[in-house]
């Protein structure tokens, strides 16, 4: 049994100064309905987090953060990581500028 981690700290006003064209290629439609810029920003660490865990060629929308019921975020893998995890589990916060993301990942 094998764990990766990530971590990843965002500044909020770095995903302010993105174009939409930029956010199209990151984001996917389902993160951009809660578009506020520190909510984006945990996004965006959260994917930053598994480009550190699978490797930077890892596309952007391999990965898709959502929400349980709970407002917990979870995340979604698609193409060939999917394959590779057994469990996947992380952590969000911002404050004062900043997002923050922790992602703890059980291979297969």
């Amino acid at each position: 049994m094998t764990f990766r981690i990530g971590t990843d700290l965002v500044k909020i006003s770095r995903v302010e100064k993105l174009s939409d064209a930029a956010k199209k290629k990151i984001f996917h439609d389902s993160e951009m309905k809660r578009a506020k810029p520190e909510h984006l920003a945990g996004v965006l660490a959260v994917k930053e987090c598994c480009k550190k865990i699978f490797g930077p060629k890892l596309p952007w929308k391999s990965v898709e953060v959502k929400r349980k019921r709970t407002g917990a975020p979870i995340v979604k893998l698609a193409g060939d990581v999917k394959g590779k995890v057994s469990k996947i589990e992380l952590s969000t916060s911002h404050e004062g500028g900043y997002a923050l993301a922790f992602v703890v990942v059980k291979m297969k």
